[in-house]
């Protein structure tokens, strides 16, 4: 991923319904494909007290963000996805 995890888990918790992000994944971490329904697949941080680390998406009927646009470079292994708010954790 091109940012921080730390940065990526603060953009996941504090998006409303209706944010988008934009973010750069490697292709084989993305299970999905636009429209779909995602959630994100985290992992503890090895450190105890640490940042949880983003793995990448899969798709997810009861996940918060919608898939929206996907674009990848010929040659390349990164995508550029999209991902929309769709619902609230509330």
């Amino acid at each position: 991923m091109d940012q921080g995890a730390e940065s990526i888990e603060e953009l996941l918790r504090a998006a409303e319904v209706g944010s988008t992000i934009q973010l750069r994944i490697d292709k084989g971490r993305l299970n999905a494909e636009v429209h779909d329904r995602v959630s994100p697949i985290v992992d503890p941080s090895p450190d105890p007290g640490g940042r949880v680390i983003l793995e990448g998406f899969t798709k997810d009927a009861r996940g918060m963000w919608d898939l929206e646009r996907v674009t990848r470079a010929r040659g390349s292994d990164l995508v550029e996805i999209v991902i929309r708010r769709a619902a609230s954790d509330i």
